[in-house]
């Protein structure tokens, strides 16, 4: 599905709730899996793009591999990192 399609529903969403932020909980294969890093950063790129600072949710890959693990876990931390979004424009 192209990016554009992809987004198509939310992003109008976000806006019409006046968001200025949205935070990003890709599973956890963003760092060994190519195709879900590139869907990440295209996704990041389109809330840049659309003026909703993005941040992102990150937690230990060994502790499970998507968010709904990680809330259905009682010892795992899941850590918020602010993006600087200067270093995603393009």
């Amino acid at each position: 599905m192209p990016q554009s399609d992809q987004y198509s529903k939310f992003i109008p969403v976000l806006k019409n709730m006046h968001s200025t932020s949205a935070t990003i909980a890709y599973d956890m294969d963003i760092l060994t899996n190519p195709r879900v890093k590139e869907d990440m950063l295209n996704l990041l790129n389109t809330l840049i793009q659309n003026n909703i600072k993005p941040r992102l949710a990150l937690w230990n890959l060994n502790d499970g591999k998507g968010i709904d693990d990680i809330l259905t876990s009682y010892n795992c931390f899941i850590k918020f990192k602010e993006i600087n979004v200067d270093q995603y424009k393009k």
